[in-house]
């Protein structure tokens, strides 16, 4: 990957999914980008499991090194068991994914849709529940758990971060009701988050 020094304004460009790609996607790069970008997001397709899409941080690390990509930050760990409201909990992920996994998000828009698709995991699920990118991994009729992939992939002065991410989310009521979740309710959750951010080897100083 080679690394551009001269800094562009970037767009947000959001939900570019295929057969080989798994994932919800968000990409924030330059037009000029976007297939390198999507080359990226593909490969990482590996790292989910064919039949359960359990998000693989052995996998993914070794894609990483396979596309020449440096690890500079991974988690793989329960970040939220608690009860709470949906928005207060997207604002706590967007903060843990900054501590654990050194990602640098750009603010303005590109921000506002990563925030935006991070509260699509636990918000219009009704929209998206055959999507590829979500596998229904327990119903009961107190509790329901879902596997859910997203990756974003972010350029910063010249340098595309690749930032694949697994969640495993529990919560405390029916899938029926789970489908049409809003921002403002209020449930007990279990998130576990399997992550990896990867940079171009040439980007890091």
């Amino acid at each position: 990957m080679v690394c551009r020094k001269r800094l562009r304004s970037v767009v947000p460009i959001i939900g570019i999914n295929d057969s080989s790609n798994q994932y919800s996607t968000i990409y924030g790069v330059d037009p000029s980008r976007i297939n390198e970008a999507i080359a990226l997001a593909s490969a990482f397709s590996g790292a989910l499991d064919p039949q359960t899409l359990q998000f693989d941080l052995n996998k993914a690390t070794q894609i990483a090194q396979n596309e020449n990509l440096w690890v500079i930050g991974e988690v793989d760990q329960t970040i939220i068991s608690q009860t709470i409201q949906i928005d207060n909990m997207v604002n706590q992920i967007m903060q843990l994914l900054s501590q654990l996994l050194n990602a640098s998000f750009p603010e303005g828009e590109i921000t506002n849709q990563l925030t935006i698709a991070m509260t699509n995991v636990f918000t219009n699920l009704n929209l998206q529940e055959s999507s590829d990118w979500i596998f229904w991994k327990k119903e009961d009729a107190y509790s329901t758990t879902y596997l859910y992939n997203i990756l974003f992939a972010i350029e910063s002065r010249g340098c595309i971060s690749c930032i694949p991410m697994g969640f495993e989310i529990s919560v405390d009521i029916e899938k029926e009701k789970v489908l049409f979740i809003t921002i403002k309710d209020k449930h007990t959750y279990s998130v576990r988050l399997t992550a990896i951010n990867a940079y171009g080897t040439a980007c890091l100083p």
